[in-house]
């Protein structure tokens, strides 16, 4: 999604226009029967119908106005006080109307920003349970034939010393951890070798961003509202903790018009990630998965 508009007054544009929606309905309920997406889009369809409803008589005010204003000004004296008020009375009616409006419009953003993408036809569909549903599309080299019992990357990292688990719930709580000696080497190794690589290689732009974002930030990467509950939220300030680094590399550029010239930008970034991971299954929380916090190139 993309936010336009002028600097201190801007909006959101949703990837899933209203006007496409309400004259393709059955193609937005087949992609969302697709992406096994339970919620529906009769309430928005329904506010969309008499939001066009309110425009449409609107629109037929603002027609009618216009002429009378011009019969009030030339219209004799003993005249003017009836069509004044006449000129007032509508006045009102689009006032209401408009509040109206702007009252629909208001419960519908977050309907409009709840809807993802329709699958492309390409995708093919599983069944949302399990894996039986998935497929190879390519495959690069081959899996490793070890003589030995692969132990676990938790198991490893404990006993080179290059993890320390009980640190990090120490000092944060549960799924945190701190990295130590060779671990926090290779992992800062890891970070400088991606930036290097995309910077001297492929000529990527490197950006180091803040690592607090504005909500309409959050809201133009598409991460709220579908990702609210999974987002630290500091309160007071109106910020949130990056969830990743394409937020504030998507802020780089709101509220811009980009010349053609100026395409493709590329940029690459590192930032330290925070994400609850609320509810997220216990299988997928040992070692270095399902963290709170990670770095991320």
């Amino acid at each position: 999604m993309l936010r336009v508009g002028t600097p201190g007054l801007c909006y959101t544009v949703i990837m899933l226009s209203l006007d496409f929606i309400r004259q393709n309905p059955q193609v937005v309920r087949e992609g969302l029967s697709r992406r096994r997406d339970p919620q529906s889009i009769d309430e928005l369809l329904r506010l969309a119908e008499l939001k066009r409803g309110l425009v449409t008589r609107c629109d037929g005010l603002y027609t009618a106005l216009k002429p009378l204003k011009e019969t009030v000004r030339v219209a004799p004296v003993e005249r003017r006080a009836e069509l004044s008020k006449q000129v007032k009375a509508i006045t009102q009616d689009i006032r209401q109307l408009e509040l109206q409006i702007i009252d629909i419009d208001t419960r519908l953003q977050p309907l409009l920003l709840s809807l993802p993408n329709i699958p492309h036809p390409s995708v093919k569909e599983g069944d949302g349970e399990s894996m039986s549903g998935d497929y190879e599309v390519r495959r690069w080299g081959g899996p490793v034939s070890l003589e030995f019992e692969a132990k676990p990357h938790w198991e490893l990292g404990e006993r080179l010393g290059m993890i320390d688990f009980e640190a990090g719930t120490k000092i944060s709580g549960s799924r945190f951890i701190s990295l130590k000696g060779a671990g926090a080497r290779l992992e800062r190794a890891l970070i400088s070798f991606m930036l290097d690589m995309h910077t001297r290689e492929h000529g990527y732009i490197e950006i180091l961003p803040p690592f607090l974002v504005k909500r309409s930030a959050m809201i133009g990467a598409g991460q709220l509202p579908k990702f609210e509950d999974q987002a630290y939220a500091c309160t007071e300030d109106e910020l949130y903790l990056n969830p990743t680094a394409e937020v504030p590399l998507v802020e780089v550029h709101s509220d811009s018009i980009l010349p053609m010239g100026a395409l493709p930008i590329r940029y690459v970034a590192w930032t330290t990630a925070f994400r609850r991971e609320a509810g997220s299954a216990s299988r997928q929380t040992r070692g270095l998965l399902r963290l709170h916090q990670f770095n991320k190139v």
